[in-house]
């Protein structure tokens, strides 16, 4: 349990990371854009890099932030469970976007991941179509947020 979680919060740490990144260097955003992302980036890097320290700690030492020696109860493990699960479904967000750009990669994100819940077609399209109006209208058309709009391998194959 505990190496699960040391390996989630590195992968989230990695790929957060990895796409401030990309928006600096790959997409050219101006300071102006990447200033809010690139802020919370650091603030949460700077949370994983504590939660490791608490957890690379020997149980039997000093508690952390009021946490007890004794070890963890099931509901406790079952939430830190749920917690990676919840974070590891958010990250399965990003090939869809890097795919198919950003609007209609959360879309279909969106459609697949309420699918797999078990709901049916009629909901998860109307979803996936509902994330894909709201992510364009809102942050492309409303907003102005210079999103990847169309997917890399599309705009490498325009240009070229």
């Amino acid at each position: 349990m505990k190496r699960l979680e040391i390996t989630s919060l590195c992968a989230i740490a990695l790929v957060m990371s990895g796409l401030t990144l990309i928006g600096w260097f790959h997409y050219e955003y101006s300071l102006t854009v990447m200033r809010m992302p690139t802020l919370l980036v650091v603030v949460m890097v700077v949370l994983i890099v504590l939660r490791l320290a608490i957890l690379s700690r020997a149980h039997g030492l000093s508690p952390a932030f009021g946490e007890s020696a004794r070890p963890p109860s099931p509901a406790t493990v079952g939430y830190r469970y749920s917690w990676t699960n919840a974070a590891m479904r958010l990250l399965a967000v990003l090939p869809f976007v890097q795919l198919l750009g950003f609007p209609l990669g959360l879309g279909a994100f969106a459609m697949a991941f309420t699918k797999a819940r078990g709901l049916g077609w009629r909901t998860a399209t109307t979803l996936g179509l509902g994330m894909t109006l709201l992510a364009y209208l809102g942050f492309v058309e409303l907003l102005s947020v210079p999103l990847p709009v169309v997917p890399f391998w599309v705009e490498s194959l325009l240009s070229g």
